[in-house]
């Protein structure tokens, strides 16, 4: 029985032996057959995108861009004093106000992207300046150019006027501020480069009895988005 059984392990043994010796020959036979074959799925097309994104907005704005006439503290020597952006009467005026003060006039821009339609309101008339003989004056220049070459070529391109009035006829003209011309007012102010200027000019006057005090004026400028 003993026999038997060490020839059962001899034959087991020798069994596993070549069992083991013929999986390692084909495990070496796959890998040769690993050594030559392609790896798939790599290979092929592939997209990526990246992104690039503004938000542009329409804006209506319109600024003064010299918004202030100060001629200064002074008084009246005699008669009447008048003075304007580059003159003054010497001979009435006190030599303390500026007759360089408001030179360039009050201009207006439309610095938005919209066109618009424009009006302009003043305050008061010559009654804020108070006493006799009071007077305000004032001419607009369509454009920044003391005298346009081409009224075209300013910022209003589509119906300026004051009231009933045509607003050409204002065009480097000196007009009272009345009632009827509180309003100034321009159907299409344009945003367009290099034409985008309106320009006030302001001419006042008053006698020695003018009270004694701060005096203001306010031009009030309101624009309104302009489809067309």
């Amino acid at each position: 029985m003993s026999d038997i059984s060490n020839r059962t392990l001899a034959f087991l043994l020798i069994a596993a032996l070549v069992i083991s010796l013929g999986g390692t020959l084909v495990s070496l036979n796959s890998l040769e057959r690993v050594k030559y074959m392609s790896i798939t799925g790599l290979a092929g097309t592939n997209t990526t995108r990246g992104n690039v994104s503004v938000t542009i907005q329409d804006v209506t704005w319109i600024n003064f861009s010299t918004k202030k006439c100060n001629w200064g503290t002074g008084y009246v020597q005699k008669d009447t004093c008048w003075m304007n952006g580059s003159w003054k009467n010497d001979t009435s005026c006190s030599p303390s106000w500026s007759s360089a003060a408001c030179t360039t006039g009050l201009i207006l821009r439309n610095v938005g992207n919209n066109n618009v339609s424009l009006n302009l309101t003043w305050s008061n008339n010559s009654a804020f300046l108070t006493g006799t003989g009071a007077s305000l004056q004032f001419k607009v220049l369509n454009g920044s150019t003391n005298v346009p070459t081409n009224w075209n070529d300013g910022g209003c391109t589509r119906g300026l006027s004051a009231g009933t009035w045509n607003m050409t006829k204002f065009n480097n003209i000196w007009r009272n501020v009345t009632a009827a011309r509180s309003n100034i007012t321009c159907d299409r102010f344009t945003f367009a480069n290099g034409r985008q200027t309106i320009t006030i000019h302001v001419k006042v006057g008053f006698t020695q009895s003018a009270t004694s005090g701060y005096k203001q004026l306010i031009l009030t400028a309101v624009g309104k988005t302009k489809v067309g």
